[in-house]
């Protein structure tokens, strides 16, 4: 799926790796989420990425700590039903 973005899109696959990265962690960085979507983090893409592999309460979960819940155009009642276990769908 990363690879499907080309040479020019270097940067952004770098940080939409970043992104996902933070929030595969125990603690997700908060301040290397903010930056990671200040750099260009394709969102679409993570939250794709993130469904194919089952990790989307884990983006979510660093998008909230990084208060950034609306980068994949969520509010935070969405973020906290997913944080319960109840799907987004």
């Amino acid at each position: 799926m990363m690879d499907d973005m080309g040479d020019e899109a270097g940067g952004a696959r770098e940080q939409t790796s970043r992104l996902l990265w933070e929030s595969c962690r125990r603690d997700p960085d908060a301040s290397a989420v903010r930056h990671a979507l200040a750099e260009g983090a394709d969102t679409d893409l993570a939250a794709a990425a993130a469904a194919e592999h089952g990790i989307e309460p884990l983006l979510l979960r660093a998008l909230s700590a990084a208060g950034k819940c609306d980068a994949l155009g969520l509010d935070a009642t969405c973020v906290q039903r997913t944080g319960s276990g109840e799907s987004i769908s």
